[in-house]
């Protein structure tokens, strides 16, 4: 937890005083308030979402660790309700009353992503014919809802943690050793803290409106553009001692 609170100390804090200058919305002291209450830039939500976790993984270790498989699939599939299936049902117009939803879905994503990892069953993890049909009809889903214009609730969605599961449960069966993927893996968490800077610089500073572009060039231009520069400023910032031991 260290880490992550030193990235939003060093990231998080600029990112914040910067957002303060540019909307005008107040000077240093606005800007620490932004930034304890977790108002910093949008993607900086997963940093405060960890910490919530790792102060909330004692209270939930004993259940972890002595749950039968039957309380696993139990427990998944009533958090699954509450925590996905529920809010979108509300987010469609069902009007459900909140006293039946848990407000994040982070738990049981947290939860899920143990369970897949060490405790799926081999007939799920090893059926690569399912898990790459799921998968195309979850892309199918997303594709056709977006593509409609219909609105999609995002991380909490169950396409989106079916697609999530299935593609993890996918490339462990693979068992293959990427040597990409082992390249860039140290990199991937500079390039997280780093690429709003650039994409809020093609905002704020050259008012480059990327919704203005053609689909496929915002899609694919903007993200192999920013994608770039934030691994070429990781690679930068890894050359500092103290980034590189205590942050990167």
């Amino acid at each position: 937890m260290k880490r992550i609170a030193l990235a939003l100390l060093i990231f998080g804090l600029p990112m914040c005083l910067i957002e303060t200058y540019f909307s005008n919305s107040g000077g240093g002291l606005t800007s620490i308030i932004h930034f304890i209450t977790g108002h910093s830039w949008t993607h900086m939500w997963y940093l405060y979402m960890l910490i919530g976790l790792y102060l909330i993984t004692p209270i939930i270790k004993p259940f972890v660790t002595q749950a039968t498989d039957k309380d696993w699939i139990a427990a998944l599939i009533l958090m699954f309700v509450i925590s996905s299936l529920f809010p979108t049902l509300n987010n469609m117009g069902a009007g459900l009353t909140s006293w039946m939803i848990i407000s994040t879905p982070y738990i049981f994503i947290y939860m899920l992503g143990y369970w897949l990892c060490w405790k799926a069953p081999q007939g799920i993890v090893g059926n690569r014919s399912a898990l790459t049909v799921v998968t195309l009809l979850c892309l199918a889903i997303i594709v056709a809802k977006c593509y409609y214009g219909f609105n999609y609730y995002g991380y909490a969605d169950p396409v989106t943690i079916c697609l999530a599961a299935t593609l993890f449960l996918l490339f462990r069966s693979f068992n293959m050793n990427w040597k990409f993927a082992n390249w860039i893996a140290p990199y991937c968490f500079g390039i997280y803290l780093v690429h709003n800077v650039f994409i809020n610089f093609a905002y704020k500073f050259l008012k480059i409106e990327t919704e203005s572009v053609v689909p496929i060039l915002n899609f694919i231009g903007f993200f192999l553009l920013f994608t770039l520069l934030s691994l070429a400023s990781t690679y930068i910032l890894m050359k500092i001692p103290f980034m590189r031991k205590y942050i990167l």
